[in-house]
């Protein structure tokens, strides 16, 4: 069964705890407590938090509005996450990207740069699609088989 809902960003984008509150509220709306394990949850709470923070942080313009959208199977939850912009060139470029990161050895205390590694870590297969036409929408996936 497919779940849709559609997230206005406008009012909230600029509170920093906005990702977070925003992944949490959509997960615990669309996909019931016995559907997803708790670890489970919080894996896709980490990585849509992560990606929906970069994309208010290093996307100009800023995405006014992003889709969520989940597919819950028997054995697989699978989630889109799209927005209005536009991030990488190619579905390759994300792969290299997330493959690139690693954490920062020489400071620990960073607190940047270390979202996609995040995603990487808990959805080693996460894919994007880049717009199909400049103006279009780019789409990331996540999939988890339970």
């Amino acid at each position: 069964m497919d779940r849709i809902i559609r997230v206005d960003l406008v009012a909230m984008a600029s509170s920093r705890s906005f990702p977070v509150a925003l992944a949490r509220a959509w997960l615990a709306e669309v996909i019931a407590p016995d559907e997803l394990a708790v670890a489970e949850r919080q894996r896709f709470e980490v990585a849509l938090t992560e990606l929906i923070t970069n994309l208010v942080q290093h996307t100009a313009p800023t995405p006014e509005t992003f889709r969520l959208r989940c597919q819950v199977r028997k054995r697989e939850v699978r989630v889109l996450l799209t927005a209005r912009c536009h991030s990488f060139a190619d579905a390759q470029a994300f792969r290299a990207e997330l493959q690139a990161r690693e954490p920062d050895e020489h400071d620990p205390f960073a607190e940047s740069g270390r979202g996609l590694m995040m995603v990487r870590h808990y959805f080693p297969d996460a894919r994007y699609t880049p717009p199909p036409r400049p103006g279009g929408d780019e789409c990331y996936e996540l999939s988890l088989r339970h």
